[in-house]
């Protein structure tokens, strides 16, 4: 039986994809070249992009220092795709939130960087969209928001928050009882960030009603701390 057949992947879908950033790279794709030249080690030579240079670009893309760092983490074993992508999701997404949550976004972190961070925040959600439902998907628009909100791209950050919102009115029944909130604050962020300022106070009025409805003390307390989470482009003084 075949991987498709079986549902099963393990290392070979890593090693295609890779041969694929290669092969991209090599073609003069500016979006792969510029991908794969960012994980080149420091000191080697400029241009000609090898397959190794691919492998590090993919491994750095997950989160991982070396192509052999992913290699071990994810084993020689085949795995079920649906583990693969919950792991892979579940990673990605709190390696962003450490970032956002710890203040390390620098406000002059290299464009490379910020690409990066960015990119991690979308393979997040593309791999909560293989397997998760409509709560998944609402929690990987708000992370793509936050990212971009963090480096600066306000344009995308405003267009995902609004998605996000959009899914959490659109399928209430899937919603934990915080995704509301948090739907108001990422949209609440961004409009401020575009300064749409009286749209930005009315969303984060209503986060905080919604906040302050929350039951569960813990869920509540996560989101309190998020509206002393920076940036919020001097809208909480307002």
């Amino acid at each position: 039986m075949s991987e498709t057949q079986s549902g099963s992947i393990g290392l070979a879908a890593l090693e295609a994809e890779a041969a694929a950033l290669h092969a991209a790279a090599k073609a003069g794709d500016e979006t792969a070249l510029r991908r794969v030249g960012a994980a080149k080690p420091a000191g080697s030579k400029a241009g000609g992009f090898s397959l190794a240079d691919a492998k590090a670009a993919i491994a750095a893309g997950y989160g991982f220092e070396s192509w052999h760092h992913l290699r071990t983490e994810v084993g020689t074993s085949m795995v079920r795709a649906n583990d693969l992508h919950r792991w892979f999701g579940a990673h990605l997404n709190n390696q962003a939130w450490d970032a956002i949550s710890e203040g390390s976004v620098p406000a002059d972190m290299p464009e490379t960087d910020k690409e990066a961070f960015l990119y991690s925040a979308f393979a997040s959600a593309w791999h909560w969209r293989q397997i998760g439902d409509a709560a998944n998907f609402a929690r990987g628009e708000h992370l793509i928001s936050r990212v971009a909100t963090c480096i600066g791209d306000t344009a995308t950050a405003l267009h995902h928050a609004r998605r996000c919102l959009e899914l959490v009115d659109t399928h209430p029944e899937a919603m934990s009882e915080w995704d509301a909130p948090f739907a108001h604050e990422a949209l609440a962020r961004a409009l401020a960030a575009v300064g749409a300022r009286e749209a930005a106070v009315s969303h984060l009025e209503v986060a905080r009603a919604l906040t302050a409805a929350v039951v569960d003390d813990d869920d509540r307390h996560v989101l309190e701390g998020e509206f002393n989470t920076e940036p919020w482009f001097g809208l909480q003084s307002t």
